[in-house]
């Protein structure tokens, strides 16, 4: 059915109170009288001017130009506020999509677990999400940095130590944030513009899981390579004087000094905490070092759920699939307009209690109720 005619929606807008006291229906209609019978209109039809309506704009073009020069702004004003109104509401503007960019230094299981949690954790509503690897080669580095530059993320998420490097030294100007990487600071990282989350758990928070199962430990014993984990130790040195409690420490170069290491210090200790350190901690070091502790009735302070598993009393832990929902919080939290704060590092988070109550059994330790409310793993 064809549109009605521009007197038919004329006579509907003066029909309106704001409008009748100064033009009345009868008025209004008396502009059109010479007009063609009005169309019927459809219930559903929009009420917009029929002069406004492409199909019918060629055949009202007199009768509008007459009625203009006729009638006051007023009405005329009326339907350009119609028009934009229905403008506006039919073609709302459009958005921008942000693209993020993910970089992993290699393919290992560990860094696939977080990418995956944090693309399911990642809001795909106007995100756009590309995953490049650099395969565990930092000569990959320039051509993942010429991919990046081509596809002008909003943002850069680099799974692991190679991947934050070469972020870093390629795409400074880029707001990006790292994870997966153990003592950021030793690689400058704290003191460029990227945030991220440190492999880290602080020596606070294991000390107090400790100490709730073991009340009266006030000698910790640690081995660590000092070009790995020698910062961490030296802050954990302070924290353990703080606690009123005392960190005796043995530095090694080789996995070879580690059995050596353990005997000068193990009857001198209460508790032996172990550190995410290759030097120290390996499949065959760790057999040695948890038989050793146990003939000695000390108890070992892991760093994963596994270890606990091995033999371990206790852990106080992360998953890597909570790292990456906490890496998707952050960058959704960034792309939503919240403050981004470089050079900002976090734990993360929630931390994890894992015990073994066999070993606890074997030492004679008895964990209270209270602790085991609190385990998130146990064997």
């Amino acid at each position: 059915m064809k549109c009605s005619r521009i007197w038919d929606d004329v006579e509907w807008i003066a029909s309106q109170p704001c409008l009748r006291h100064r033009h009345g229906v009868k008025t209004v209609r008396s502009l059109f009288q010479a007009s063609r019978p009005i169309v019927p209109r459809m219930p559903t039809q929009c009420r917009i001017p029929s002069f406004l309506r492409f199909q019918s704009y060629r055949s009202n073009a007199v009768s509008f130009d007459m009625w203009l020069a006729r009638n006051s702004r007023f009405p005329f004003l009326v339907c350009i506020a119609i028009f934009l109104g229905c403008h506006f509401s039919f073609f709302p503007p459009s958005a921008v999509a942000q693209s993020v960019v993910i970089v992993q230094s290699s393919d290992i299981t560990s860094y696939d677990q977080t990418v995956k949690a944090f693309l399911n954790n990642f809001s795909p509503s106007l995100r756009q999400v590309e995953r490049l690897s650099l395969h565990g080669d930092l000569s990959h580095g320039e051509p993942v940095v010429e991919k990046i530059r081509s596809l002008q993320p909003s943002f850069i998420v680099a799974v692991g130590l190679k991947a934050a490097l070469v972020v870093r030294q390629g795409l400074p100007s880029i707001p990006s944030m790292f994870c997966m990487v153990l003592d950021p600071a030793k690689y400058n990282l704290t003191k460029s513009r990227m945030a991220g989350i440190a492999l880290e758990i602080p020596f606070k928070d294991q000390i107090q899981s400790l100490q709730e199962v073991l009340p009266s430990v006030k000698r910790v014993g640690v081995i660590y390579n000092a070009r790995k984990t020698g910062r961490i130790v030296k802050e954990a040195a302070s924290e353990a004087n703080a606690l009123g409690m005392k960190l005796i420490a043995r530095v090694v170069s080789s996995e070879k000094d580690v059995p050596a290491s353990l005997r000068a210090i193990v009857h001198d200790i209460d508790a032996l905490w172990l550190l995410p350190d290759s030097t120290v901690v390996t499949p065959e070091s760790f057999d040695f070092l948890l038989r050793t502790t146990l003939e000695a009735n000390v108890p070992v302070i892991g760093f994963s759920a596994d270890l606990v598993r091995k033999g371990a009393l206790l852990s106080v832990h992360f998953n890597y699939e909570d790292v990456g929902k906490q890496a998707a919080r952050l960058a959704e939290g960034f792309l939503e307009g919240h403050q981004f704060t470089p050079g900002v590092i976090l734990s993360p988070e929630p931390l994890r209690l894992a015990i073994n109550l066999k070993t606890a059994n074997f030492l004679g330790i008895t964990v209270s109720p209270n602790v085991l409310d609190r385990v998130h793993t146990m064997y």
